[in-house]
Parts: structure tokens; sequence; C-alpha cells
């Protein structure tokens, strides 16, 4: 009976020992897939800065905004770039 049970237990431990083998696998691929994922985040970020800082704005515009509507310039100079330097739409923005 003993020699039955050991047969069992070891089959067990060899089952357990290679999901481990399989879960460390996949918990590799998911990891990478994250790092990744985090890389290209970083990446559409860059690029969007990028893009938000060649936008020209008129500084007579963020100086106006920020004034009236009692802003911090770069919360004023970030939305304008965000609208393309068009001061109606970026007005509206942040009035609404």
């Amino acid at each position: 009976m003993r020699t039955a049970k050991s047969a069992v237990v070891g089959s067990a431990i060899a089952v357990e020992e290679e999901e481990l083998e399989t879960g460390s696998k996949d918990d590799d691929d998911a990891m990478a897939a994250l790092a990744s994922s985090k890389e290209a985040d970083w990446n559409a970020m860059r690029l969007r800065e990028k893009e938000l800082a060649a936008v020209k704005i008129n500084p007579a515009d963020v100086e106006i905004i920020a004034n009236e509507l009692e802003l911090d310039k770069k919360i004023t100079e970030r939305t304008l770039r965000e609208h393309k330097g068009d001061a109606v739409a970026a007005v509206r923005f942040l009035l609404r």
C-alpha cells in the first residue's frame, strides 16, 4: 500500500512542478507584455508632448486667458496648445 500511495504523491508533485514551470512561462510572457505596453505608452506620451511643443501660441492669449480666468499660465498654455492655439476653443474648454 505504501508504494501505491508514494506513487500517487510522487505523481501529484510532478504535476504541480509542471504547472509551476508552465505558470512561470505565462508569468514571464505577461510581464514582457506589460513592459512592452508601458514602453509604448511612454513613447506615445513623448510624441504627444513633442507635437504640443510644436504648436505656436500667442503669448498675449496666454496672458489674457490666465488673468481673466485666474489660472496658472502653464495650464493656460497647455490648454491653448491642446486646442492648436485657438483661444476661443481653449476658453470654452476651460469654462465647461
